[in-house]
């Protein structure tokens, strides 16, 4: 990030051989190997399914477990992983295997269901949904809901389909202060299609990189520009 020194290689973690059948020249064949060898992944080989979309439980499970692998010495960085209850969400109990990692995420402070109640961990994420919940993560803090925010997404040529209470945060994605998801999973983009579900390759590479950490980091290899 612009007026940040390069983060330096943190100490040696566990790494996993990684033999994938299905990933080779997918785009995030880097991403999904360097996470699957760190542990970050559900599997280390056999078909991974790139294209396959990701549910949120999964998505906020990748996240979590890569934030405190990248930040493993950081300790105002890590999330906590939830142990007891009471569950936040009624559809995320305690007996839930992923409820550590969302009871977790949302007891750090991050406001990351479809309501106040209600997680859907077996929905697929969306695209709007990934950057609401990831780039608050890269700033550290939540990003603050803003009326009158669909004028700086005008870029997007269906500004109008994404859901406005998540504008400030697709709009912050493009801040010097995140790892700008956008243009790393997506490119350059003239319709966001807010509502399309995220693919597990698209998942990766978006947690490949959380603020100022990295899985290239995380295996003692130098951080890559961000992009332009």
């Amino acid at each position: 990030m612009a007026g940040s020194p390069a983060p330096t290689a943190t100490a040696a973690v566990p790494v996993r051989q990684v033999s994938f059948t299905d990933i080779n020249g997918d785009f995030g064949q880097q991403q999904i190997q360097d996470e699957a060898a760190l542990g970050i992944l559900d599997s280390t080989s056999g078909a991974f399914k790139p294209n396959a979309p990701i549910t949120r439980a999964q998505f906020v499970r990748w996240l979590v477990k890569a934030n405190n692998i990248y930040f493993k010495d950081a300790v105002s960085k890590q999330i906590r992983l939830a142990r007891t209850g009471p569950a936040l969400f009624v559809d995320v109990p305690v007996k839930n295997p992923d409820f550590q990692y969302i009871q977790g995420l949302a007891n750090a402070g991050y406001v990351i269901g479809i309501d106040k109640t209600h997680f859907a961990p077996n929905r697929p994420l969306t695209r709007e949904e990934l950057l609401v919940i990831k780039a608050p993560v890269d700033e550290g803090g939540n990003i603050k809901a803003e009326s009158g925010m669909k004028m700086y997404l005008e870029n997007f040529s269906d500004a109008d389909k994404i859901n406005p209470q998540y504008m400030s945060a697709i709009h912050e994605d493009e801040s010097v202060r995140t790892t700008r998801n956008i243009a790393r999973i997506w490119g350059t983009l003239k319709a966001l299609s807010p509502k399309k579900p995220v693919t597990r390759s698209e998942a990766a590479i978006a947690i490949w990189e959380i603020n100022d950490g990295s899985a290239a980091v995380a295996l003692g290899r130098s951080v890559p520009p961000p992009p332009k």
